[in-house]
């Protein structure tokens, strides 16, 4: 009798290690799959980041060790040091706001934010709200970085209304030069 009560036991504990294990393999098969899609995203990011930086360090090595940037170049793109800083805000907002009534866009409202001095170059941030059809909404965003001067989309949000209209959220920043 009481070899019947331990084979039971060695039965009932044997039949609770093999679902222990069953259910151990349902939650780390899983995360096991999603390590080595992981692996292979970081492997790929770390090639492209290999790469550019080679093609860095080749482009320095052809100067000299210096990045060079011809002033003359760039100075088309950047606003000039002498101008305000609410100057540019409100020429971005113009050109904007003219290209928004071209595409049939409503402008809702907008922000002028604060601006990030650096060294060379400074942002001057813009955020503008803006609501109308999905294509004249992509539309803004593609012309928007094809102006005279440089403009960054600095991040754009996206939702929809509770119609066909988007309502979009853009930040911009254009570049003052400080040097």
């Amino acid at each position: 009798m009481d070899k019947e009560n331990i084979q039971k036991e060695l039965r009932t504990i044997g039949i609770y290690i093999i679902v222990i294990l069953a259910l151990a393999r349902l939650l780390v098969y899983p995360l096991h799959q999603a390590v080595a899609e992981k692996k292979i995203l970081l492997d790929e990011r770390y090639n492209g980041y290999k790469m550019q930086y080679q093609l860095l360090e080749r482009q320095r090595g052809e100067q000299g060790g210096k990045m060079v940037v011809d002033k003359e170049v760039i100075s088309h793109y950047l606003y000039d040091k002498g101008e305000r800083v609410s100057h540019i805000q409100a020429d971005v907002l113009e050109n904007f706001i003219k290209l928004a009534d071209k595409k049939g866009l409503n402008i809702l409202d907008f922000e002028v934010l604060e601006p990030v001095a650096g060294k060379n170059v400074s942002e001057v941030p813009v955020l503008v709200r803006l609501e109308g059809k999905p294509l004249a909404c992509m539309d803004i965003l593609k012309e928007v970085e094809q102006g005279d001067k440089a403009l960054k989309m600095k991040s754009v949000e996206i939702n929809r209304t509770a119609g066909q209209d988007l309502r979009l959220f853009v930040t911009m920043n254009a570049f003052r030069a400080e040097k």
